[in-house]
């Protein structure tokens, strides 16, 4: 109880809690279906299903938006004198599942490797099962996607170096947004996606209670049709235009976070609907078997693309879904597993 609370706020805004909890929920499944984008795997560069594959990869704030929610929720309460505190429940919350599903994730491979009939179908070579590799693999994370985790980790370290700026000064929150987006531009994807973090640390420290607020359905309904609309515009943005990419990124996660209020969210949620940092970390492992599954029974055709795009997904989160229900059954694992998440509602 107190973990929520110090995460979410007042425990008393059901409402904003399950909101968070929910968009994250859909997030966590728009990632699966942008990691499922198989258009260059399939040899097409042109026509529908190469741009649909383009609007489903380049339009997508996912990752930049569980930033921005990060990077809010640390500091929506945050002084120094919590800063150890904060280290801490992030410690087991981040790092330690980091560690876990780093490793799971080379343990699964490895005994993938293994297997004769399907060793010959993995994408690249798997180090050898050494002290030396799993150290590597528990750090870095060579098959599993958690670069997220790894910023994010980055920056609850660093960024609290700028908060007396911040909160004193809000021309100075602008001045390093801007700077950590043209210096990312240049090949630093830390400072890149430090500017996602960093927006919601600026819009915790100052807008708490304007983002806490609940939006009429009128100006939800009205937002979510213009963030479709600019969505549209990614495509073209993301090769010609790239230095529009992210301001256009953050007029959608405003647009997106309005338009959440169309969620039903006065009522307890289900518990799947909490699952989403462990869909996240395990989707990859399991998405990649669907997918190769697809492609060796169907081959390389348009029918077989669509099918993967579309089933690929789903057939994942279905299964990751039953491994949460299994897991959960033990308290102590799941809470290890996704540093205590997914518990309430």
């Amino acid at each position: 109880m107190q973990k929520a609370k110090e995460r979410f706020g007042s425990l008393d805004n059901r409402c904003y809690r399950n909101k968070i909890t929910l968009l994250s929920y859909i997030l966590a499944i728009g990632i699966i279906y942008t990691h499922a984008v198989n258009y260059t795997i399939y040899g097409y560069t042109s026509g529908w299903y190469y741009w649909g594959g383009r609007f489903i990869g380049y339009a997508s704030n996912w990752v930049p938006f569980f930033f921005l929610i990060s990077g809010f929720l640390f500091y929506q309460n945050f002084s120094y004198s919590v800063l150890l505190k904060k280290w801490k429940t992030r410690f087991f919350s981040i790092l330690i599942p980091y560690i876990i599903w780093n490793l799971t994730a080379f343990l699964y491979y490895s005994i993938l490797a293994m297997i004769p009939v399907i060793s010959n179908h993995l994408n690249g070579q798997i180090e050898p099962f050494t002290v030396e590799w799993i150290v590597k693999n528990a750090l870095w994370g060579y098959h599993n996607a958690l670069w997220f985790l790894r910023n994010l980790m980055v920056y609850i370290i660093i960024c609290p170096i700028f908060y007396g700026l911040i909160k004193k000064w809000k021309l100075c929150g602008i001045i390093i947004i801007v700077f950590c987006s043209v210096q990312g531009f240049q090949g630093s994807g830390y400072l890149y996606y430090a500017v996602y973090y960093i927006l919601g640390m600026f819009l915790g420290i100052h807008y708490k209670e304007p983002i806490q607020r609940q939006y009429k359905k009128r100006s939800s309904f009205l937002t979510l049709g213009i963030f479709f609309i600019t969505l549209f515009f990614n495509i073209i943005v993301a090769d010609e235009f790239p230095y529009f990419v992210q301001p256009l990124c953050c007029i959608q996660m405003v647009l997106l976070w309005i338009a959440a209020d169309l969620l039903r969210t006065d009522k307890k949620l289900e518990w799947w609907k909490t699952i989403s940092f462990f869909i996240y970390c395990t989707h990859g492992m399991v998405l990649e078997s669907v997918e190769k599954i697809f492609l060796i029974v169907l081959g390389r055709n348009l029918i077989s693309a669509v099918l993967d795009q579309i089933m690929a997904p789903f057939i994942t989160l279905l299964i990751v879904t039953m491994a949460a229900w299994i897991l959960r059954k033990n308290t102590m694992l799941w809470n290890v597993a996704t540093g205590n998440r997914g518990s309430i509602g």
